[in-house]
Order: structure tokens, then sequence, then C-alpha cells
């Protein structure tokens, strides 16, 4: 009788469990909505990219960290190590460099004003392709950012 009321608890239990959130599927260069934290972070850069610490410059990098991760999939840089489209495999992704554009656009200051805050972005991700890359996904090209 006991491990029957035992039973019945760890089913109860098991039932009112809360559901996992599916991860959003991105794909490069895809329009998506991200919110998460901005932060400005410190890399290291030209020459060594963190091989010489001592003579590395260091690069000032705005961060987003997402409060939900996300499944990324880069097809352009897969298809250069022998993926095709279809199995390219995504990576679950909850930090992206945010790209600050060319000078002139105006992004700068916007991203800037917003640093150290909860923001939601609306950008486009592509896949890491150089050493300034610090984010294993890449960078977002940021559309339109607002404070949160």
């Amino acid at each position: 009788m006991r491990y029957r009321y035992l039973l019945l608890i760890l089913i109860a239990f098991s039932c009112n469990q809360p559901k996992t959130k599916e991860l959003k599927k991105i794909e490069v260069a895809q329009r998506v909505l991200l919110k998460g934290d901005l932060k400005l972070e410190q890399f290291f850069g030209a020459p060594g990219f963190g091989e010489d610490t001592l003579n590395d410059r260091k690069e000032p990098t705005y961060m987003l960290h997402l409060d939900q991760p996300i499944l990324f999939r880069d097809t352009d840089m897969a298809k250069e190590v022998g993926y095709t489209a279809q199995n390219t495999p995504f990576d679950t992704v909850s930090v992206i460099q945010v790209n600050l554009g060319t000078p002139g656009e105006g992004k700068r200051a916007a991203i800037e004003v917003a640093k150290d805050r909860k923001v939601e972005i609306e950008c486009t991700l592509y896949g890491a392709v150089n050493g300034h890359d610090h984010a294993p996904a890449g960078t977002i090209d940021v559309l339109n950012i607002k404070k949160l």
C-alpha cells in the first residue's frame, strides 16, 4: 500500500515537469530577432591572436549573451569542408559577436548606448571567417537594436 502512494507521487511529479523549450534553428544570413545581454569584452588580436599575449593587440569586441541558446547552421563555411547544405550540422550557440558595421552607418552609437544592458536585436547571423571573429558562430550584422 505504501509503495502505491509512492508510485502515485512519482507519477504526479514527473507529469508536472516543465517542457524544455525547443531551440530556434537559424541558417546563415537569415534575418532574426535575438534577445540577450550586450557586453564589451577584450580579445587578443594581431599579430598572434593570443599566441604572444605581451605583443598581441587587444580587441574590444561587443558580444551578445543570448537569453535562450539557438541552433545555428553555417552552410556557407560547411561547403568549404565538404558538407552539403542538407547534411550540415546545427551548432548550439549562446554567445554571438556583434558587428559594429562600417563607420558612418550609425550602428556604432546605437550599440555603444546599449552596452551592459538587456537588448533585443534584429539581425542577420554569419559564421566565423577569420581571427577577428571571436565567437564560434561568428557575427551578427545589426539591423535594429532596442534596449529592454
